[in-house]
């Protein structure tokens, strides 16, 4: 499954832990639409409902961030709130400048 914002399928998954410490999982896909032989399924990685994921959970998650409309209203409550304090405080230990020159020289990553 791939991920398409807003994308109509649900995918689920059930974890049922085993007393040692294994776990069985069930997952299930939802077609909320007609799917046709061979059609590619997507699914919203982020959708709970109508809730997306922040992008920093998206790239912590999936090792992509997401541009839709969802992902980019999810990214301004959580700037505005007090949990991303401690993303404050580390973008501001250095400048954009500063950074654009790690990159350059090998010491970041994209």
């Amino acid at each position: 499954f791939t991920h398409a914002a807003g994308a109509p399928h649900n995918f689920r998954v059930r974890w049922t832990p085993h007393a040692d410490g294994t776990y069985e999982g069930l997952f299930k896909c939802v077609a909320a639409a007609e799917v046709a032989a061979g059609e590619e399924i997507h699914i919203d990685y982020g959708r709970d409902g109508a809730a997306a994921y922040t992008n920093l959970q998206y790239l912590q998650r999936y090792g992509f961030v997401d541009e839709s409309t969802s992902a980019i209203k999810a990214d301004k409550a959580w700037l505005a709130s007090a949990d991303d304090c401690v993303v404050h405080e580390a973008l501001a230990q250095t400048t954009a400048e500063e950074d654009a020159a790690m990159l350059a020289e090998g010491h970041l990553s994209l």
